[in-house]
């Protein structure tokens, strides 16, 4: 034990969400602290495994954590990130949500009060006719009676932007273990030791469980009743063809969302492929949030279809499967330090939007690490 390294913070998770708080802990000048990924690389689960769309802000609940730091995020996006010589591919786009039924209609009305409620400027967003979206792809669905069209948002590579994210912070002195699975935790006077199921061990006088999926897990390595509770949700995607592009325009299409996310969307992918997806299923096993199956697909393919009938979804060049972190009890973020441990912090629950949110979420975790120091 006497070469066990030791750390001021420890992060477990090397997601987007992680490697944020890692870079705004380093900036800070919080410099001796390490990173811990249970994977042979970062960015594998579920931060890579989406969209790429920084959204603008208005589908979350007001008043709710995904509400607060989605907004915030976007613009933090855009004050630190989305620059002409970024080291990232990086794309404006409009955001288009589709009515099809007057329940429809009334959720994009719904939509837009949220969005104002959010903060977004209400020039940023407006509800147009069917001829008007139309205009915009005259593939799409003939039956679209209305649409809001949301135009701040925003689309990524977001595998490219976590390892950009990632090399910063390295540059700025970041210390991480890969292959690093986290399956004990205890106390030793000040500090916490961690050990991994390789028998590795590091020591840390804080630690911030950013595990994603797994984050209830590493919470009962030290707590007998976190106060946050963990499902799985599956979405799985289609990936077409760049031949598929002359069917859409560099603009995302959704359905209204429903009580399992933003719903099936039709997005353009910066390489020129197109997106297509996802679906939701709850309750995955953990090993199997990756697994991809011709049921959920067969779901994409049918609401693709409503979305664009002129769409070839039989022109498929890859298919994947990502993750999504579910807060049961709240369907929100939870971003707590321990009620029942000292010097421990739970950044969990962080589904969709967490991407657009990381970087807001680095800032307030930094902010609450500064407030507990004291």
């Amino acid at each position: 034990m006497s070469d066990t390294k030791s750390y001021d913070v420890a992060i477990i998770g090397g997601g987007v969400i992680g490697l944020t708080i890692a870079k705004e802990f380093l900036e800070k000048n919080i410099k001796n602290i390490c990173l811990l990924e249970k994977n042979r690389d970062v960015m594998l689960e579920t931060s890579s495994h989406n969209s790429g769309v920084i959204h603008s802000g208005f589908d979350a609940t007001p008043g709710t954590l995904k509400a607060k730091f989605n907004v915030e995020g976007r613009h933090l996006f855009e004050q630190r990130y989305l620059k002409k010589d970024a080291k990232f591919h990086w794309e404006n786009i409009n955001s288009y949500i589709l009515a099809f039924d007057d329940e429809d209609i009334k959720e994009l009305n719904l939509l837009y009060e949220q969005g104002i409620k959010n903060g977004l400027n209400p020039k940023s967003m407006q509800i147009i006719d069917n001829k008007e979206i139309l205009k915009v792809n005259p593939y799409l669905n003939k039956k679209i009676i209305k649409a809001l069209l949301v135009n701040t948002s925003k689309i990524i590579d977001a595998h490219q932007f976590g390892n950009f994210i990632f090399e910063e912070a390295k540059k700025l002195g970041l210390k991480y273990h890969l292959n690093f699975k986290v399956n004990d935790i205890k106390k030793e006077k000040n500090e916490w030791v961690l050990k991994s199921e390789k028998d590795q061990i590091i020591k840390a006088k804080y630690i911030i469980n950013a595990s994603g999926v797994w984050s209830e897990e590493i919470a009962r390595l030290v707590e007998k009743n976190p106060l946050f509770k963990i499902k799985t949700r599956r979405g799985q995607y289609l990936i077409l063809d760049h031949d598929q592009r002359k069917y859409t325009t560099f603009d995302v299409f959704f359905l209204t969302p429903s009580k399992h996310g933003k719903g099936v969307i039709i997005a353009p992918l910066l390489d020129g492929r197109v997106l297509v997806g996802p679906n939701a299923e709850d309750n995955i096993p953990k090993n199997d949030i990756q697994i991809v199956t011709e049921k959920g697909l067969k779901h994409v393919r049918k609401i693709g279809k409503k979305i664009n009938p002129n769409i070839d979804l039989g022109r498929v060049v890859s298919v994947l499967a990502g993750s999504r972190s579910i807060n049961e009890l709240t369907n929100d973020y939870y971003i707590e330090k321990s009620k029942e441990v000292d010097n421990f912090f739970h950044v969990a629950g962080i589904q969709s939007p967490g991407l657009s949110s990381s970087p807001a979420i680095a800032r307030y975790v930094y902010k609450r690490y500064t407030e507990v120091k004291k």
